[in-house]
């Protein structure tokens, strides 16, 4: 995400918003980064969602 531009500090930066806010934005960027992914490698969003789940031992 440091390569696409996304900074770490970003939370000093965002302090003052609501903290249900920032689960709203970070649903949006994993939703964004999926759908790029699936994309990228030409196969679906589930395939996507498969294969991170798999990597962390998740059952979907």
């Amino acid at each position: 995400m440091v390569r696409a531009g996304v900074d770490p500090a970003l939370d000093d930066t965002v302090s003052w918003w609501r903290a249900n806010d920032l689960w709203l934005w970070a649903l949006e960027a994993v939703v964004v980064y999926a759908r790029a992914a699936a994309e990228h490698a030409d196969v679906t969003v589930a395939d996507i969602c498969e294969r991170v789940a798999a990597r962390h031992d998740i059952i979907l």
